[in-house]
């Protein structure tokens, strides 16, 4: 299949357009871009801009079955993996080296000379200093900022490095030089301004420490032989009537421990949970009255069998009054 160019569009001769790429209006792409097959490039971009002060002879190669969708930039000189895709208005800089599966939210900007893994992930406004390198699987969310110089403005690069399976949430700063380590997670509003340790959650500015990762990540082990019962029941001061919702939970091949809650639509004035019976949690407010049922491995009895009877759940038409809470 031939290339699908839209009219409007201007491509160099000298260009490598593989079979069913397809190119939206107005785009520019120069003799230095290899597209690979199925890739999809968006209107109004510019592949294979060149450097300042560049001859534009650096080749640009994308890899098959991207998207670049309208507004992007690239310029001369990276390379990137199959299925690269990115949102609106992307600029990535030169010399930028990047695995497979890629994704480059709306709006980030990528200052040049950078490493990407595989399967890593920006959201919309991410900023990437030149010279930062980003491992496999590395989650950064909106607005995060890797810095890259100390002492600006001067002509110093030091770039940030996010280790395989870190995670950057919301509006975090990293300063120059520092290392995110591998499976470490970084709380939004932070400002990391040294070395963060491998599988440990920082927060605050500057960051520190918090807790071990492991504490907070969901944890399979043992394998689970059975499928088990969840029940929420619901008060009726919370809905018109009083509504029974089931979930089977299906079986994984690891876990020791299987929760999963039910209805988490609690006032915010709810007191502590309490513990009813074994296997059986109770939350009460004054809007609303849950009750879970967790658990559970294959040496467990039915979680449903844990479960109080529903006519001991529910207020009686009779009397307002709630169950009382131990």
């Amino acid at each position: 299949m031939a290339p699908r160019i839209h009219p409007t569009a201007l491509i160099d001769a000298a260009a490598t357009l593989a079979d069913d790429v397809s190119v939206g209006p107005y785009t520019v792409i120069h003799g230095n871009v290899r597209l690979g097959a199925g890739t999809v490039v968006g209107a109004f971009c510019e592949l294979g801009h060149p450097r300042l002060g560049g001859a534009g002879d650096r080749p640009l190669v994308i890899g098959d079955h991207s998207l670049i969708r309208s507004h992007s930039v690239f310029y001369e000189g990276s390379c990137f993996g199959q299925g690269l895709n990115t949102g609106h208005r992307v600029t990535v800089r030169e010399g930028t080296i990047a695995g497979d599966h890629l994704q480059l939210g709306t709006l980030c900007d990528v200052q040049g000379d950078c490493r990407f893994g595989h399967y890593s992930r920006l959201h919309s406004n991410v900023h990437i200093g030149q010279g930062s390198t980003v491992g496999d699987y590395v989650w950064l969310f909106p607005y995060v900022v890797l810095t890259n110089d100390p002492h600006p403005p001067s002509e110093v690069r030091l770039g940030v490095t996010v280790e395989d399976y870190a995670v950057v949430a919301t509006m975090t700063v990293v300063l120059p030089g520092v290392t995110i380590g591998s499976g470490a997670l970084v709380a939004a509003h932070s400002a990391v301004a040294k070395n963060v340790a491998p599988d440990t959650v920082v927060a605050g500015a500057p960051a520190a420490f918090v807790r071990n990762a492991d504490e907070i990540r969901l944890k399979v082990t043992t394998p689970v032989a059975e499928s088990t019962m969840a029940t929420a029941i619901v008060s009726p001061r919370a809905r018109p009537r009083p509504s029974i919702e089931a979930e089977t939970m299906p079986e994984r091949p690891n876990g020791s421990t299987a929760m999963r809650i039910i209805s988490h639509r609690v006032a915010p004035s709810a007191i502590a949970a309490s513990c009813c019976r074994p296997g059986v949690w109770r939350i009460v407010s004054r809007d609303i009255e849950v009750m879970i049922g967790r658990i559970i491995t294959a040496r467990t009895i039915d979680a449903v069998n844990t479960v109080l009877p529903i006519s001991m759940m529910l207020p009686s038409p009779k009397r307002k009054t709630r169950l009382p809470v131990r």
